[in-house]
């Protein structure tokens, strides 16, 4: 937690820290899971005051949104938390509406 309040997520490799970033100067992220592969996923806020998203971070692409890449969800449906990765990069989320698992494309 930083002096300002913000709380941002860190990845540590076994020999430094490396910040996670937020969502569009939000001011908080958290790191829930890790998969062999090194993506994690959690959750932040998007933007200043935004609602709570669920995020994916990964060495070469940084911080995403994931309700900006998953295509066909049904309307109204937001993705608040991921809270577990597997290996095979499936997502579980929770969702505004209850449970989801995102499964990538192959």
């Amino acid at each position: 937690m930083y002096p300002d309040d913000r709380q941002i997520a860190f990845l540590h490799d076994g020999t430094s820290m490396r910040s996670l970033g937020t969502l569009n100067g939000g001011s908080s992220s958290d790191a829930r899971a890790i998969n062999a592969g090194g993506l994690v996923v959690g959750a932040a806020i998007a933007g200043p005051s935004g609602p709570l998203h669920a995020v994916a971070w990964g060495p070469g692409y940084g911080l995403v949104d994931l309700n900006t890449r998953v295509t066909n969800l049904p309307s109204g449906v937001e993705l608040r938390e991921a809270v577990a990765v597997a290996d095979d990069g499936a997502i579980a989320v929770h969702t505004n509406v209850g449970l989801g698992l995102l499964r990538p494309r192959k």
